[in-house]
């Protein structure tokens, strides 16, 4: 992605629907398809090649393969990538962002590993963390991003 996005430098803006009101709930749920679909995609590869190559007998060794890695491009696409260029595959195609919910910057790269554990654990207990609160990071439209 060649470009950038400068935030306002004046200290606490409020984010909400008042700064970011351009509907985007079908853009945020069909990035987070697409962004599933591929580190699902890698996870199903991984138990293909695993079952391939290993004997009938490991077939749990393949499938541990498999969920390391869906978790180790999980969690690099959601943290590095993201804190690198503020998208995942799903949110650039989509022409989305996220932003830090207190005042409309870049999450950091700590945020991202802290929303990243938590949203795991909320999935291992079917509990779907709630998007701008506590942390996580708000997903608003690029082109409503403020140069």
């Amino acid at each position: 992605m060649s470009e950038t996005w400068t935030l306002h430098a004046r200290g606490p803006v409020p984010v909400g629907p008042e700064r970011y009101p351009s509907p985007r709930r079908l853009r945020r749920t069909l990035a987070f398809v697409i962004d599933a679909g591929l580190h699902l995609g890698a996870a199903v590869l991984a138990d293909s090649v695993g079952g391939a190559v290993l004997p009938p007998e490991d077939s749990m060794v393949a499938l541990a393969v498999a969920v390391g890695t869906w978790m180790l491009l999980s969690f690099v696409h959601r943290t590095v990538v993201q804190s690198i260029y503020h998208v995942t595959l799903g949110k650039w195609l989509l022409g989305l962002c996220v932003i830090r919910p207190a005042d409309g910057r870049w999450p950091t790269f700590g945020a991202l590993v802290w929303c990243w554990v938590l949203g795991f654990v909320a999935f291992l207990f079917q509990n779907t963390p709630t998007e701008g609160k506590d942390g996580f990071p708000l997903v608003v439209r690029r082109r409503d991003v403020h140069q």
